[in-house]
């Protein structure tokens, strides 16, 4: 069977037929990668936005309830709440377009003293780690995010919210995080490729 596939394909039509037919699947397969990668851009856009707008109704939120505590005396007991769950969901909803941006802290002392291709190594090392991380938080988060769903169980505050809906966004920030972190890679392994040619 394989002796009949190679035949035809040394043919000279047979040859430029299967040529231009694994160029259009590759060609699609890209294709198909890039779209799935704007959606997830998209998403982590909307995610940041979501983040920001957040953030700015905390801020109103304790501006009011400053002056109706120091003017007229109505303190509100849930600014601690609202103002933490704010900042809880902020945190995991900005976090993966930041990384998209490259935004996050980093600490390059060590690693811009080291040439193109340790550079390269450590920053693929580096997002491996990352990624790691980010499969195991997916992975766990669901379950107990699952778990809480399945007992019920509440937070222990004022407004008593079910838990699992603050647990489901770290394995949502997570899988999001992930794809950018094997996008990092990706990058910094057609760097090295790229640069191996080049020398």
């Amino acid at each position: 069977m394989t002796a009949i596939a190679i035949t035809v394909i040394n043919k000279p039509g047979f040859a430029f037929l299967y040529a231009n037919v694994c160029c259009l699947t590759e060609h699609s397969h890209k294709r198909g990668l890039l779209l799935i990668i704007k959606v997830i851009e998209k998403i982590t856009y909307i995610m940041a936005v979501i983040a920001g707008i957040l953030t700015f109704l905390a801020g109103i939120y304790i501006f009011l309830s400053a002056i109706m505590r120091y003017f007229f005396n109505l303190p509100s007991g849930l600014v601690i709440d609202i103002t933490g769950y704010i900042l809880f969901y902020s945190t995991f909803l900005a976090a993966p377009w930041l990384l998209k941006l490259d935004k996050h802290v980093s600490v390059e002392i060590l690693i811009s003293s080291l040439s193109g291709k340790k550079r390269n190594f450590i920053e693929i090392l580096n997002n491996f780690i990352c990624a790691v991380v980010c499969v195991f938080l997916c992975l766990s988060g669901t379950i107990v995010a699952y778990d809480q769903f399945v007992r019920g169980v509440k937070l222990l505050d004022l407004l008593e919210p079910p838990k699992y809906i603050f647990t489901l966004v770290i394995p949502l920030s997570a899988f999001l995080l992930l794809i950018f972190f094997l996008k990092r890679i990706i990058q910094a392994l057609d760097a090295m490729k790229n640069k191996g040619l080049n020398d």
